[in-house]
């Protein structure tokens, strides 16, 4: 039989396999005799080419790292490059591959065998292990007194793996034993990733334990606990397969398997070998079946530091594992497409083997591939989509946490339970939405404010059944859902009601104060339908930058629901959510990050966090923590990797993916990075917009970022437009008095600024900062940068002593509230200079722009362009005092900054090359 290569490898517990004969191009590689032929004809080659050999054909079409191959092929020693050059130098002059059409340098990385190849049995008999292997039952086990060898549970490339029992206390035990190089190299691995995991992980049932080992003496073995029930494979063969089990009892077991996997890649560890022969099944004392996660052997260890930290030697190594064979066709039924193509292995690729396993214990038969059509098969449309979450051909498209597998899997039933819920409630809000349609002639204006409302901030009972699905019984949830829509019906669009309202101009805001007045009338104190609408509400008038009303609402629903749901129900963690995001909003964020925090903590203790939480609350946390450095390059490291994940796992059109995408755009564009910034605006405008419409608050927001990006990256016209359109439809939600109304007029100041329009951002920016003033005094953080704004405003008119007397304010404030070294405080202390600059009193100036260039170099240490705009207006400083010679220094210093953070096309960089031109400094 022949069968195309690479084969799947099994673990040492796996079923017994022969020899393997490999066959390419004109070559025959016998394993068992480690003979190679050409033509038919043996060669004479020496013993570490053929074991290069072997490792390139057990990875064929993959890269294998130089790393891999040296600590492989030579295990106990320190050799260097040189060693491995010559030994592939050799097997390329015996196989006449100077062309390298056979085996193909990656260069600066490894070898990959391009060559195509099948593999055959070799008829020689099972044995293939040296005469000091040749084990028979009862036979002694070697250096363990008291311990006899029971029943041969596999031969492979690693040697063989025994069912052994103690003498006298009859304790079983698998001893794996291992012989030449290959072997021992994967015992090794196999040992240390084992400790690596129990040292960060504790003692853990589902991985199972290494007891001890020797590897100074032959033969060398590793001493493993054994489980009662064998592999998956062997328990679920005498109870007539996987279809005979109750699905429910498979699904647990996949989803054990996922805590298991989560937990070995919370520490860094791979597996790369997930399959039945590597899940072992014992039970408990209940007598339930439960697993533990075997072999290791072909791991690797993602952050080598921790071995090292461990004692443990780093290494790379990816065992060959020759001469084992899980089928009789060798395909790869559980490895992922990208290993298949070369590529290196991920956290991605073991969910992929996960996800196999997952639809061959679904369909009832291990040996059943995934192939193209799979989907027919699954009559369950849930798990036809966890299926495809875990095993997706695209990586990029899989789950991106294994820990998530296994939550979908145990909220089945209730997931199958909301999905209906969600369906039935879609076609009572499309009746809904017609019925609404009807009344628009009538109530235009107000009935877009309105959904706004509905539809923006979660007043809707769709997505307040969205909030409450996951714990509620369906009828439960359909009479909550009725009494919220009674509740909305009656006392909140009754004010909108042509024939009932006596104001036929009211207010959005003026439609929630009477609603949340009849909450008392209509609901108990500790109502869970009351405190789904004081979400709903507190929402509201977040959105409508009502803080002061908001947050009473919210933190009344959060007490309900902890007293009567518990701390870690969907619903308290959603009304902590709510929260966290207004806190934000109004710039507290301490107090945002601190409630965000505590959803993550008493979700992951609980175990029911749900992705689109997880998301959130991680996304609050970051958000809060960059705000709080008050560097755009600081919010741009966390919230790239977060949005990739959102993206995977929520979905690009998902509203948390897009504000964080939005976000992002908006820290990329502070910090220079243009390029990126605008597209990613756009994008993120243009799918809210799509989905939303042109006056949803979410749209609003992306319009005021893209705005914002537009105006840094040298667009202002386009910018003033959209902040226009941002700042009208504001003033007609919520009224000029508030927080959202403000900073609209702030931002449309600050692109007037942009454009040159000085007289028409000073009465904007003086708008803001009396608002803030008037709320939260002047050491609000939005009221020291509304005094910045003005000062700066004043100066560009020409009116510089005023802008110095602010300026010098400004900087007080700064130093007090957050310190003489925060990023915010030196921009500001520039800013002064600046001013003094614009006085013509340079040698004010000077001074201060030295000190803000001191400052910088001690706070911006990641190459930010900050220093080389200090430097810049420095050196511009000098120059005009006719210090020519420390300006060019210090003009040199800004155009390496700028031109190496930002681009030689910058206009910031071309600027200060300008300047140092000026004083025939030529520039490099």
């Amino acid at each position: 039989m022949t069968a195309a290569v690479p084969p799947p490898r099994t673990g040492s517990t796996g079923a017994t396999s022969a020899p393997l004969i490999w066959r390419f191009a004109n070559a025959a590689f016998d394993e068992a005799a480690l003979q190679l032929k050409l033509d038919g004809a043996a060669v004479e080659i020496e013993r570490r080419p053929l074991e290069l050999l072997a490792l390139l054909l057990r990875h064929a079409g993959e890269v294998v790292t130089k790393d891999e191959i040296l600590d492989t092929l030579w295990p106990d020693r320190v050799v260097t490059e040189a060693s491995l050059t010559k030994c592939m130098a050799r097997l390329r002059q015996v196989l006449r591959d100077d062309e390298q059409k056979l085996i193909r340098t990656v260069h600066g990385y490894g070898y990959r065998l391009v060559a195509g190849v099948t593999i055959e049995e070799a008829n020689r008999g099972a044995r293939v292990l040296p005469a000091s292997f040749d084990f028979d039952t009862d036979d002694p086990v070697p250096h363990r007194p008291n311990w006899k060898l029971v029943e041969r549970l596999g031969t492979g490339g690693f040697g063989d793996a025994w069912l052994a029992e103690h003498t006298k206390t009859h304790e079983r035990r698998v001893f794996k034993f291992g012989h030449d190089g290959i072997r021992l190299a994967a015992l090794r691995r196999e040992i240390a990733l084992f400790r690596l995991l129990k040292d960060g992980l504790g003692p853990r049932d589902d991985i199972a334990r290494i007891i001890d080992w020797n590897l100074e003496e032959t033969p060398c073995f590793i001493e493993i606990e054994w489980s009662s029930e064998g592999n998956l494979a062997d328990w679920t063969g005498p109870q007539g397969g996987p279809g005979a089990i109750p699905l429910g009892e498979r699904l647990d077991l996949v989803a054990q398997v996922a805590d298991a996997l989560a937990a070995a890649h919370s520490m860094g560890v791979l597996h790369k070998d997930l399959k039945p022969a590597n899940i072992l099944i014992h039970r408990d004392e209940s007598g339930r079946p439960r697993i533990r996660l075997s072999d290791f052997g072909s791991g690797r260890a993602l952050d080598l530091s921790r071995l090292g930290a461990l004692g443990i030697t780093p290494f790379q190594t990816e065992p060959a594992g020759y001469g084992q064979q899980e089928t009789s066709s060798g395909t790869p039924l559980y490895r992922a497409p990208e290993l298949v193509a070369g590529g290196a292995a991920t956290v991605q690729a073991d969910i992929y083997s996960l996800g196999v396993i997952l639809y061959q214990l679904v369909t009832g038969d291990l040996k059943r591939p995934l192939a193209p059509g799979w989907e027919h098969e699954i009559t369950d449309e849930l798990l036809r989509e966890d299926i495809a979450a875990a095993a997706a051909g695209d990586p990029a498209r899989r789950l991106g946490d294994a820990a998530e597998l296994a939550r979908r899997l145990r909220t089945l039933d209730a997931r199958r339970g909301e999905l209906a819920r969600e369906r039935a409630t879609r076609a009572e809000a499309e009746r809904t939405r017609r019925a609404l349609e009807l009344a628009r002639a009538r109530r235009i204006p107000l009935l877009a404010l309105f959904c706004v409302l509905i539809v923006g901030l979660g007043v809707s009972s769709w997505l307040y059944l969205r909030a409450e699905a996951a714990s509620r019984a369906a009828r439960a949830e359909a009479a909550r859902a009725q009494s919220v829509t009674r509740f909305l019906t009656d006392d909140l669009l009754s004010a909108a009601n042509p024939f009932l309202a006596a104001d036929p101009n009211i207010t959005v805001k003026d439609m929630l104060a009477p609603a949340v007045a009849n909450l008392a009338h209509r609901f108990k104190p500790d109502s869970l339908d009351r405190a789904a609408i004081e979400v709903a509400i507190g929402r509201a008038y977040d959105g409508l930058s009502v803080p002061g009303r908001a947050l009473p609402l919210l933190n009344s629903a959060l007490a309900t629901r902890r007293h009567a749901l518990g701390d870690a129900a969907p619903e308290t963690q959603a009304a902590r959510l709510a929260i966290a995001q207004m806190q934000a909003r109004n710039l507290n964020y301490k107090a945002s990050r601190a409630v965000a925090q505590q959803v993550l903590d008493i979700g992951r203790a609980a175990g029911n966090l749900d992705a689109e939480s997880e998301l959130r609350a991680r996304y609050d946390v970051a958000y809060a923590d960059c705000q709080a450095m008050g560097s755009s390059e600081q919010c741009i490291a966390p919230l790239k990797p977060l949005l990739a994940e959102a993206q995977r796992r929520l979905g690009p059109s998902s509203d948390l993916s897009l504000e964080i995408e939005s976000v992002l755009a908006f820290s990329l564009g502070d910090a220079q990075h243009f390029a990126e910034a605008v597209p990613m605006a756009r994008q993120a405008l243009a799918l809210t917009e799509a989905g939303y419409g042109p006056n949803h608050l979410s749209t609003l927001d992306r319009k005021f970022k893209l705005a914002e990006v537009l105006s840094e990256s040298g667009k202002p016209d386009e910018a003033i437009a959209l902040q226009k359109q941002v700042r009208a439809s504001l003033l007609a939600v919520s009224g000029k008095e508030n927080e959202a109304t403000a900073r609209a007029a702030n931002q449309l100041a600050k692109a007037y600024v942009d454009a040159g329009h000085y007289a028409d951002a000073l009465p904007l920016f003086q708008l803001a900062l009396n608002y803030h003033v008037k709320t939260r005094g002047e050491h609000f953080s939005m009221s020291r940068e509304g005094y910045n704004n003005v000062a700066n405003t004043l100066a560009f008119l020409g009116r510089e002593p005023e802008a110095i007397a602010l300026g010098l304010k400004t900087l007080a404030l700064e130093r007090a509230d957050l310190g003489p070294d925060h990023p915010d405080t030196i921009w500001f202390e520039n800013n002064l200079a600046n001013f003094y600059e614009r006085d013509h009193d340079l040698a004010t100036a000077e001074a201060t722009y030295r000190d803000v260039l001191a400052r910088a170099r001690r706070v911006f240490t990641k190459g930010e362009w900050d220093i080389g705009h200090f430097a810049w207006h420095l050196g511009v400083v000098l120059a005009a005092e006719g210090k020519t010679a420390e300006a060019r220094s210090v003009l040199g210093e800004s155009v390496k900054i700028l031109t190496t953070a930002l681009g030689k096309d910058s206009p910031r960089a071309k600027r200060a090359r300008a300047a140092l031109d000026s004083l025939n400094m030529p520039t490099r």
